[in-house]
């Protein structure tokens, strides 16, 4: 193989990524997002809980619902001092290394703050208007719902852009997002669910 050859494998590639991108953000648009908050958990949503719990290597967990948006904002308040951060940021930066190995990286970087951009575009919204809907006047927590809607689609993105398992932790939780859900976060060995 020549370098003429390299190169249009690597426009391939590219041009590959950039229609991904594109199909993607189409996805995030048609998401149903916060729609079944505070609802009955449905089955199929139990599952992809307890999925999310496996993934992340906790085994059999215990799912917990928060009824509104005050017992959600409480368990928020709760996990700002957990770890569950610091552990979601070693999982993007091992998917971002392997992102590397199939894209370069700054095509990797275009796309995700693509899919930032309209997610934010669509999911603020959608949170607000949930928060509305039930009559809380809390910007914070609507923000908070709304950023973590907006990281879940990022990292959803990592999860493709690296050719990773659709049993990764993060494609589960996106897949709750998907579901009208707000994962909130684990305590212990419980999966808080909004």
């Amino acid at each position: 193989m020549n370098a003429d050859e390299g190169g249009d494998d690597d426009d391939f590639e590219t041009s590959v990524a950039v229609l991904w991108g594109q199909r993607f953000a189409r996805m995030i648009a048609e998401v149903a997002w916060f729609s079944a908050l505070g609802e009955p958990l449905r089955a199929s949503a139990q599952d992809e809980a307890e999925a999310y719990g496996e993934a992340l290597g906790l085994g059999r967990i215990m799912v917990a619902v928060a009824v509104d948006w005050d017992a959600a904002g409480e368990v928020v308040e709760l996990l700002r001092a957990g770890e569950n951060a610091a552990t979601e940021n070693e999982m993007e930066a091992a998917l971002m290394v392997a992102a590397a190995e199939n894209l370069p990286e700054d095509d990797i970087l275009g796309l995700l703050q693509a899919v930032r951009v309209l997610a934010l575009r669509v999911v603020h919204p959608a949170a607000a208007q949930a928060a509305m809907r039930a009559g809380l006047r809390e910007p914070e927590l609507v923000r908070a719902a709304a950023e973590a809607a907006v990281q879940a689609c990022i990292q959803a993105a990592l999860v493709l852009a690296a050719e990773a398992e659709e049993a990764h932790p993060f494609a589960h939780k996106y897949r709750l997002f998907e579901a009208g859900r707000w994962p909130l976060g684990v305590i212990g060995q419980t999966l808080h669910l909004f």
